[in-house]
């Protein structure tokens, strides 16, 4: 994927399909990378009105970072304090 702007971006995605089917039953990066948009679409459903919606609906769900991940990292603690 190339982004053309400023500053420009180019990034090769690796590795997202397993080779065989025994490996993808372990852990496939591409349905953990797909299931991240159900994850991070949790609270406007939760917060929805009642009723048939669609994604159309609902705001984009965009993924974010942890509020204290930041000082963790800062601190030297890693993201997994």
């Amino acid at each position: 994927m190339e982004i053309t702007g400023d500053p420009s971006c180019l990034t090769t995605f690796k590795k997202l399909h397993p080779a065989t089917v025994a490996e993808g039953l372990v852990r496939n990066p591409g349905v953990v990378a797909t299931a991240m948009h159900c994850v991070n679409a949790i609270p406007y459903v939760c917060g929805a009105r009642p009723g048939l919606l669609t994604y159309l609906d609902l705001p984009v769900a965009a993924g974010r970072a942890s509020l204290g991940l930041h000082r963790a990292r800062a601190a030297g603690g890693g993201a997994d304090r």
